[in-house]
């Protein structure tokens, strides 16, 4: 049977080749609880099988009000924790019958926003937020609409970051984390540290400062503001140059581990030893 054939193949086909009613066809197809005989079940099936028929999902999404799509908004997919939260979420969701979005904001509000306009017009039936992009910013109230409006329709948010505030968030510790960092360096006898936060991400980026910071003193460790650079993985050159050129620090905490990553070469290039001279964190 042609390419042409197969897209064409429809529920009336198939009720049509196993000699049945279309809402026969439709309940055996559907899996629908409705009984239906075993001998006409089996041939349904196999009139299905032979047209190569699959299920328009986009017309049972609109009767079920369901979609079986969950989407993952992530700020860069080139960092490794956000494709370690995009591909776990897909592994999961694949064992359970749902198909994945996956939406890269680029760390951008509006972005951010969009995106879960075209989400809830699709009727995502779920929206994972593994993002900062919105926080504290002039789009923090329509996204906060949006996200209200996809739960009314039914659907479920899932905010993955600090502080989570309802029982289907998934929530870390940014203070606990820098702590455990923090100390690290301390008993590897590092004294004056640097950090590297992502610019653009308002209340995220002062967060993070902020739960570094006071990680840095309980561990005596010195982290002035001057110390506190805005970087991403694609200018870490000049954000290495610049920490080179403080003097006392031997470790740097970037608070994105492709930055992190980036900046092991873009420290080296500057002739400076990883971690002889210069310990880096992500």
């Amino acid at each position: 049977m042609d390419t042409a054939r197969r897209q064409l193949t429809s529920l009336a086909d198939v009720a049509r080749r196993a000699g049945v009613s279309i809402t026969t066809a439709s309940r055996v197809m559907s899996e629908s609880p409705h009984p239906v005989a075993a001998e006409t079940r089996r041939r349904v099936l196999e009139a299905a099988d032979e047209l190569d028929f699959e299920p328009n999902l986009v017309a049972r999404g609109l009767v079920a009000h369901r979609t079986s799509m969950v989407a993952v908004l992530v700020d860069d997919l080139t960092d490794p924790a956000a494709a370690l939260v995009a591909r776990g979420v897909e592994d999961d969701a694949f064992e359970h019958g749902f198909s994945v979005v996956v939406g890269d904001t680029d760390g951008d509000a509006a972005k951010e926003v969009a995106y879960v306009r075209k989400l809830r017009a699709m009727r995502a039936d779920a929206v994972l937020l593994a993002t900062g992009g919105a926080d504290g910013s002039a789009h923090r109230e329509e996204l906060v609409r949006q996200l209200r409006q996809v739960e009314g329709g039914g659907g479920v948010i899932v905010r993955v970051g600090p502080n989570g505030s309802t029982p289907s968030d998934v929530a870390w510790s940014r203070r606990q984390a820098f702590d455990v960092t923090m100390e690290h360096l301390r008993d590897l006898g590092h004294r004056e540290v640097a950090l590297v936060v992502s610019p653009g991400r308002g209340a995220t980026a002062a967060a993070t400062v902020d739960a570094c910071r006071a990680a840095a003193e309980a561990a005596g460790l010195k982290l002035p503001p001057g110390r506190v650079l805005n970087g991403t993985a694609r200018d870490v050159p000049r954000t290495a140059a610049a920490i080179c050129a403080m003097p006392g620090v031997t470790a740097v905490v970037a608070a994105a581990d492709a930055v992190a990553a980036a900046l092991v070469a873009a420290l080296q290039a500057e002739a400076r030893r990883v971690p002889e001279d210069i310990s880096v964190c992500g």
